[in-house]
Order: C-alpha cells, then sequence, then structure tokens
C-alpha cells in the first residue's frame, strides 16, 4: 500500500500559478484530494460566477455571490484582530463605491 504525505491544517496555502490551465486537473487512483484541488474548483467557479447573467438567467443569484478564497479564510480565522477581520470582510462585500453588492458568501 503506497504512503501518501501527510497534511496539516496550519500548512501554508499558496495560490496556484495563474499561467495554469484550469482544466484537466484530475485525481489519480492513490492521489488524495488536496488544497490545490479545492482552489481550482473554487477558480473554476468563480469563472463561471462571471459570465453575463443575460446570457445564463439562471446566474443572476451567482452575480450576487462571492467565493472566498481558501487562503484568505486560513489567514482570518487565526486573526486575533477584529479590526482586521472586520475590513477583509468589507473589502469582500461592498464595491468601490462602498455598495453592498453580495447576498452569499461561500467559505470553504
Amino acid at each position: 500500500m503506497p504512503t501518501f504525505p501527510s497534511t496539516s491544517a496550519d500548512d501554508p496555502i499558496v495560490a496556484l500559478n495563474a499561467a495554469v490551465s484550469l482544466r484537466g486537473l484530475v485525481l489519480g487512483d492513490e492521489q488524495w484530494l488536496g488544497d490545490e484541488h479545492i482552489l481550482w474548483d473554487y477558480q473554476l467557479q468563480e469563472r463561471d460566477l462571471q459570465r453575463d447573467p443575460q446570457n445564463f438567467p439562471a446566474l443572476d443569484i451567482a452575480s450576487r455571490t462571492r467565493l472566498v478564497d481558501p487562503t484568505l479564510v486560513h489567514d482570518l480565522l487565526r486573526s486575533s484582530d477584529d479590526a482586521v477581520v472586520e475590513q477583509a470582510f468589507q473589502r469582500l462585500v461592498y464595491d468601490d463605491h462602498g455598495n453592498d453588492t453580495v447576498d452569499f458568501l461561500l467559505m470553504p
């Protein structure tokens, strides 16, 4: 039986290379689901959510939804500064003009 590397919730989560294609990330028969797979799925979902809602009426709700980057969630969970957490939350839900544009936040 193969030995798989151990993981830890305290390990740093890093962003994937943006130049890498979002297609083709498939688990092999003896691979574990890892942070890179989850992040890739988030990136695919985010790309789908950015489609024009007029061409995809079912995506109207998607335009009011934000997927929160797992790295940000990881950092905020470890923050002891409430002001930092509040600022990060506000950046997620408000646009550049201070309008609340988000009805749903999806966090890993």
